[in-house]
This record gives structure tokens, C-alpha cells and sequence, in this order.
């Protein structure tokens, strides 16, 4: 007799949409492969420098293991929190468009003000392997600008 490769649950007939909804939500994630640096870096070259910047702040804070709140970047780049994350979700719409993970993502949090107040704040965070990416793209592209010759 041959073991078969699956396994049969009775669910309740209420919870199948959401089962199902979950199956289809380990399949997908499953379809998504991880980002490479010749993904990655002509995502972050063909990225504005809004979303660069706001990037390349979230990296370096990241690299570091220190916060940085939505607010924190915005004040820093003089542009607004909606511009912050109209950025991360450009940058994660062309990831989802490529089947690869966020690059960004935002966890909204509670702190307890000095008064005693609690106020929600927005941390932006990015996987290590992407701080390294994008640190790396951040280099090259550095590099390819500080490499050209200068016209004068």
C-alpha cells in the first residue's frame, strides 16, 4: 500500500472560505522568490530619489538596529509622511510586480509620550539582505558618478 502525499481535514462548511483563503495564500507566498542584486539593483536605479532617499535612510538606520519612523524621514528629506509612503508603496508595488517580497514595510506602534500620552508611530524596517542591497546599489551608484569625468 502506497502512502499518499496529502492529508484530508475535516473543516467546518462556515470556515472553508477562509481556509481556502489561507491555502491560497501559502501558495502564493511560496511563489515569490527572494531578491539578488541583479534584481535588485536596476529596481533601485530606476527608483525617484524621493524613494531612494527614503530607501537609503531606512538602511542605514536598519544596518545599525536603530528605529526610523515615517516622521523621522520625512522631517530629514523635507517632504511630507504621505510622500514616505506613497515612496515605500511604489518601490513595493514594482516587488510585487517582479513576485518578489517588500522591500519596505511599515509596523505601526504605541509609544507613551513624556505627559503620558500614548501616540502611534509608524517604523519603517527592511530584511538585512535588502540593508545589504541596497547599500550596495546606494555604491555603485556612487561610484558610477564619482567615476565619470568632470566637463569643465
Amino acid at each position: 500500500m502506497e502512502i499518499p502525499n496529502y492529508v484530508m481535514v475535516p473543516v467546518p462548511e462556515q470556515m472553508v472560505p477562509r481556509v481556502m483563503e489561507h491555502i491560497l495564500w501559502l501558495t502564493a507566498r511560496d511563489a515569490i522568490s527572494k531578491w539578488d542584486k541583479e534584481t535588485f539593483e536596476p529596481v533601485f536605479h530606476g527608483s525617484s530619489e524621493t524613494t531612494k532617499a527614503v530607501l537609503s535612510l531606512t538602511a542605514r538606520r536598519n544596518a545599525v538596529e536603530k528605529e526610523i519612523t515615517v516622521d523621522m524621514v520625512a522631517d530629514l528629506l523635507g517632504i511630507t509622511a504621505g510622500q514616505v509612503f506613497e515612496s515605500i508603496r511604489a518601490i513595493n508595488q514594482e516587488a510585487f510586480d517582479l513576485r518578489k517580497p517588500a522591500v519596505c514595510s511599515t509596523r505601526t506602534v504605541e509609544d507613551t509620550l513624556a505627559n503620558g500620552r500614548k501616540a502611534r508611530k509608524h517604523l519603517l524596517e527592511m530584511q538585512d539582505n535588502l540593508v545589504d542591497m541596497v547599500q550596495q546599489a546606494e555604491a555603485a551608484e556612487r561610484g558610477e558618478v564619482q567615476g565619470s569625468p568632470v566637463e569643465g
